[in-house]
């Protein structure tokens, strides 16, 4: 697979990466989670558009964190630790 096209083990398995620009696997899995935290991020894409920033405000609104717009590590293993699941699943 090229870095352009993930896969779902690429996906499922990303990790946080202290100051490493976002990765097309980690946006789609942040994505994900925000949907599964009741905060629709808008299509899920890859892209932080301005539909993921307002998801992202609104999780941190929600969960008493520091306003911004902007994913963090702290923001990240919330969502992570929540739904701890496959972020892509097959289905049938």
């Amino acid at each position: 697979m090229s870095a352009e096209t993930p896969d779902m083990a690429s996906v499922n398995g990303v990790e946080w990466q202290e100051k490493a620009r976002p990765t097309l696997p980690l946006l789609i899995k942040l994505q994900v989670l925000l949907d599964r935290a009741h905060v629709s991020p808008g299509e899920i894409d890859g892209k932080v558009g301005d539909n993921t920033r307002k998801a992202i405000a609104a999780v941190r609104e929600l969960n008493g964190l520091e306003p911004s717009d902007q994913l963090d590590e702290h923001l990240w293993h919330m969502l992570t630790e929540e739904d701890s699941g496959p972020a892509l699943v097959t289905y049938k």
